[in-house]
């Protein structure tokens, strides 16, 4: 909970338009887009292409069943097949061009470089 205080501090430091959070990678694991929710207020967006039944964190997150890596990159993982997007075509496609991404968790199985 502390750390998640110290970055809505760092997160709302400032930011006129509201804090804007990315979670890359569920497994439908939302304690983090709750405590997010519940101690920042921030808009939240998870993406996890590899879900195999529906997200349980529609309370605290919007849910977008896409990789994120390099635009047009196929991959598999745990059987699943995806095509992955970059963070620049996810923003465009959210409307959030111009705002800051101001916390991006990554849980994504060792394709966190890509990412960055």
């Amino acid at each position: 909970i502390d750390m998640i205080r110290n970055q809505h501090r760092v997160a709302l430091a400032g930011n006129k338009n509201g804090c804007l959070v990315y979670s890359l990678g569920s497994n439908n694991n939302i304690d983090y887009e709750k405590s997010v929710h519940r101690e920042m207020g921030c808009e939240t967006h998870t993406f996890d292409p590899t879900l195999d039944e529906p997200f349980v964190g529609d309370d605290y997150s919007a849910f977008h069943p896409w990789g994120i890596g390099r635009d047009g990159i196929k991959r598999e993982f745990d059987g699943m097949s995806f095509e992955t997007m970059s963070i620049a075509t996810v923003t465009h496609k959210l409307g959030h061009e111009g705002r800051r991404i101001d916390l991006l968790k990554m849980d994504i199985e060792g394709a966190e470089w890509e990412v960055l």
